[in-house]
């Protein structure tokens, strides 16, 4: 029988592989917050979802070296997908969050309705603001 949880992310050990395999991983971590807060989000890789991630979990997820596109939803509201460029054998720390907080959370009504793809925000944590870019304004 297998033994492998579907609730459970798989773990990478990202000492095992040389840099020279091509490998990389993007490590993504999510804060606690109360917007949707007992809901999990998807974390896409290049258009394709790849895992769920709760509230305080941190994902590893294996990816090819070169440009990825990281993307983020839930339900019918995501993030715009952020363009990170990764070396083989380089582990790259994203920060997904909901985008209302503070005052905005009183706009909650108006994102619903007209800005559902602003709902997460995709950040790159831990570098310089130069190399990654968000993919679509």
């Amino acid at each position: 029988m297998n033994d492998v949880n579907p609730f459970e992310s798989p773990s990478a050990d990202t000492s095992a592989l040389s840099p020279t395999t091509g490998d990389a991983w993007i490590r993504v971590h999510r804060p606690a917050q109360y917007q949707d807060y007992l809901r999990a989000y998807w974390i896409n890789i290049d258009g394709q979802k790849r895992e769920k991630i709760s509230v305080r979990e941190t994902v590893t997820i294996p990816v090819e070296s070169g440009d990825v596109l990281v993307g983020a939803s839930v339900d019918w509201a995501k993030a715009q997908p952020l363009l990170v460029t990764i070396k083989p054998g380089e582990a790259i720390d994203v920060e997904v969050r909901g985008a209302l907080r503070g005052w905005k959370i009183l706009l909650a009504s108006y994102y619903v309705l007209f800005r559902s793809g602003h709902w997460l925000e995709l950040q790159r944590v831990g570098h310089d603001k130069s190399s990654s870019t968000a993919a679509y304004s």
